[in-house]
């Protein structure tokens, strides 16, 4: 369990997930996202959309602290 636990909760993981959400909802939604919104017309693809951009948003953080422990980890010469 610790292992699949790692695996899951890897901000990488996290990243590629968050990313497919968005693709995927914006290519289901692209055609007719004005026009949805100005009517009102909510679909499954646009919760997808804000939940994709949301764990996106959440684990950007993760990432840039990742990357600056690894740029201070790095021996400059």
């Amino acid at each position: 369990m610790p292992t699949l636990r790692r695996i899951i909760e890897h901000p990488v993981v996290n990243l590629v997930v968050a990313l497919i959400l968005v693709a995927t909802s914006l290519a289901e939604g692209w055609g007719t996202l004005r026009e949805d919104m100005l009517q009102a017309n909510i679909g499954a693809h646009h919760g997808l959309l804000v939940f994709g951009f949301v764990n996106l948003l959440r684990t950007l953080p993760e990432l840039m602290d990742a990357a600056e422990h690894a740029r201070k980890a790095t021996p400059r010469g």
